[in-house]
């Protein structure tokens, strides 16, 4: 008996049909283990992605109100002049430096309602009326010393020549030959530098001149400083002594 091995048109197009089936499957499923195994593995982020997911932080920043003001010098009038650059500025007058920290410090609020107390001693306002001050008790609030940035005498001594030397190069400058900046960037940077080291000690300060004025108040006046809310502001509790010839 003979078998007849001879294909027909028809059967050879199905295994042709059948072998191009087999064919796309395999490369699916290759090209499908190769993505899963590329998707797998630890890519390290791009700069960009990084960035936003970890964002840095610089260690002199504080978690408070301050923030960091962009470097500048303007000249108010003749011999009046604010320099500001960090967290600090400079009122200058003369040749006297006024040195105030621009923004607010976390001072906590009891201390920040005695401070406020002791600005109602020179200027009376709702809180002096309400604390119905003596004579005598505003003779020594006044009494009590206090700035708006704590700097020692040798940072003020250097301040003071990067200040003249700023002068000079401006003044040196012409039109045909600028000032190079050189000196300015050097102001700058400096009193950016000392805005941060002079945070702590002028916190310390608040803390200590808060517990003279809490010295020289009854309870009862603390207790109603404290509830009236009195004295959030830092920057208006020491302002007294900002200006020449102030407190």
């Amino acid at each position: 008996m003979e078998i007849n091995m001879t294909q027909t048109p028809q059967s050879s197009s199905r295994q042709k049909a059948i072998l191009t089936l087999c064919v796309f499957a395999l490369l699916a499923l290759f090209l499908g283990a190769g993505m899963w195994w590329i998707m797998s593995q630890e890519r390290p982020p791009s700069p960009t992605r990084a960035a936003r997911s970890t964002p840095t932080v610089s260690p002199t920043r504080r978690p408070s109100g301050l923030y960091v003001r962009r470097g500048f010098i303007r000249k108010r009038s003749d011999g009046d002049w604010v320099v500001t650059s960090g967290e600090a500025s400079i009122h200058v007058v003369g040749h006297e430096l006024y040195f105030w920290i621009s923004g607010r410090l976390p001072t906590p609020p009891d201390q920040s309602a005695m401070l406020r107390v002791r600005v109602a001693a020179f200027f009376p306002n709702e809180l002096s009326a309400t604390l119905k001050l003596t004579d005598d008790q505003i003779g020594k609030l006044k009494a009590i010393g206090i700035v708006d940035m704590v700097v020692s005498d040798e940072d003020k001594q250097h301040m003071h020549q990067l200040w003249d030397a700023y002068l000079a190069e401006t003044n040196a400058s012409t039109a045909t030959a600028p000032s190079t900046k050189t000196a300015e960037q050097k102001l700058l940077d400096t009193l950016a530098a000392l805005s941060i080291k002079s945070i702590e000690p002028t916190l310390e300060q608040h803390a200590q001149v808060a517990e003279q004025v809490r010295s020289i108040l009854t309870p009862e006046q603390i207790a109603i400083a404290t509830k009236a809310g009195f004295g959030q502001s830092r920057r208006a509790a020491s302002r007294p002594t900002r200006q020449p010839g102030a407190p």
